[in-house]
């Protein structure tokens, strides 16, 4: 990834799960869907607000297998992938706990079913911030956008490629 493209976003629209999205760390989407450009950073959009974002940690195709009861179930890991060099990676114990514990939260399975047949963007846990002040998108949008940050941060640049420092040069800014 080009120096300039170091803070490129997706901004995914959240709808109903925007509370499980933040609670995680995570974003869920059908395994067939390609987001054919590479980013570092994943936002959660709700609303017209952006109202999370943080750096992308891993990209894991994963099923979970369960009978009747969520808390005795089998997570299946598929794979890890790179959103930036799209390059297969190791999934760590830490990032399996905690697919798991997103998988065992009933109300992800019975509303989303999710259980097979996706990938999950796990965002990095110490670098994820859902303290944001940005203004409303000047237009709603549907489906996904991309943001090149660096184009919001006028002469400034961020303290550190932080998503805590990035969205404090963002702070009242409207994005479009």
């Amino acid at each position: 990834m080009s120096e300039e493209n170091n803070y490129q976003l997706l901004l995914v629209p959240t709808g109903d799960s925007i509370e499980w999205n933040k609670k995680y760390k995570m974003y869920f989407c059908p395994e067939d869907r390609n987001y054919n450009q590479p980013f570092r950073y994943l936002g959660f959009c709700n609303n017209k607000l952006i109202q999370a974002m943080g750096r992308v940690e891993n990209c894991i195709w994963a099923d979970y297998d369960y009978d009747y009861d969520y808390a005795t179930g089998k997570l299946n890991v598929i794979r890890g992938e790179n959103p930036v060099t799209k390059k297969e990676t190791r999934v760590t114990e830490s990032q399996k706990e905690r697919l798991e514990k997103a998988f065992i939260d009933k109300g992800i399975l019975l509303n989303w079913k999710i259980y097979s047949g996706h990938k999950f963007y796990l965002l990095d846990e110490n670098n994820f911030t859902d303290e944001i002040n940005f203004k409303t998108l000047k237009y709603g949008f549907q489906g996904i956008k991309y943001f090149n940050l660096a184009n919001y941060f006028g002469n400034e640049k961020p303290r550190d490629d932080s998503s805590q420092a990035i969205a404090e040069l963002l702070e009242g800014k409207t994005w479009s």
